[in-house]
């Protein structure tokens, strides 16, 4: 499953769905990352980008990757 990601709410619905998808809770995705839960919330709601190694170690913990590839140019 790809998930383009070009924003902060984008990247925090994205971070609800994988966690839903491993049926975590905030909570327990706070304890196995040693992420604050609040923090996760506030990145969930794209209220905070998160710092680019928690990002990492979220998506460790969700076991999923970060990919970079070039945008496609908008159609006329």
């Amino acid at each position: 499953m790809e998930i383009p990601i070009r924003g902060k709410d984008q990247l925090g619905l994205a971070l609800r769905r994988l966690r839903k998808l491993a049926n975590l809770t905030q909570t327990e995705l706070s304890e196995d990352s040693r992420v604050d839960q609040a923090m996760i919330s506030k990145i969930e709601s794209g209220n905070r980008l998160p710092e680019l190694a928690t990002l990492f170690h979220l998506c460790s913990v969700l076991g999923v990757e970060i990919v970079l590839r070039k945008r496609e140019p908008k159609s006329k």
